[in-house]
């Protein structure tokens, strides 16, 4: 079933949560999206440096934080070639790198078209927390974006996992690249 609007790849998240009208963009100025309602930007560039956009729910309860992939422009171009499954493959190797045995994938890369633009997620979870996180990579056109929901609690129902997900998703249907 075709849930893009347009032709292309499906997607599991609807992009149905109400943004508002405030629009913030990465500190490098080359990604703009829409704030969800309840949410606001925050930046920690001691604590969080890589982050070059970060929203977070009001409560404190969850994120979504744009990231660059750091790979020199060869390896951009070559893993560019291989299209997004490389990427996300690259992407959810770090994560298994950073944090060891303790990543368990929860949803193997699915691939979906917004607003002309592709994109691959996954989720995991680290240890036994019962936190879900979810990964979306996507190219600029002169690098390879994360953007990544995160529960902030030490655990989420399936609905709130749910309602974070489709909350990323809503953001990324937002989204203007430059």
């Amino acid at each position: 079933m075709d849930r893009e609007g347009g032709g292309g790849a499906s997607y599991r998240y609807l992009p149905r949560i109400p943004l508002g009208h405030t629009t913030v963009s990465t500190a490098t100025g080359d990604i703009t999206v829409r704030c969800p309602m309840g949410w606001m930007e925050t930046a920690d560039p001691k604590n969080a440096p890589t982050i070059l956009l970060w929203l977070v729910r009001e409560d404190y309860g969850a994120s979504i934080a744009f990231t660059a992939m750091k790979m020199d422009p060869s390896l951009y171009r070559a893993v560019r070639k291989d299209g997004l499954p490389a990427v996300a493959k690259v992407s959810l190797g770090l994560k298994k790198g950073n944090a060891g045995d303790s990543v368990r994938v929860i949803r193997q890369p699915e691939y979906f078209r917004l607003n002309g633009r592709d994109f691959a997620a996954y989720e995991y979870s680290t240890g036994n927390e019962g936190i879900i996180i979810r990964t979306v990579v996507f190219d600029t056109g002169s690098r390879f974006m994360e953007c990544t929901a995160l529960s902030g609690g030490t655990s989420s129902t399936r609905d709130e996992t749910t309602t974070l997900f489709e909350t990323q998703q809503s953001v990324l249907s937002s989204m203007v690249v430059r």
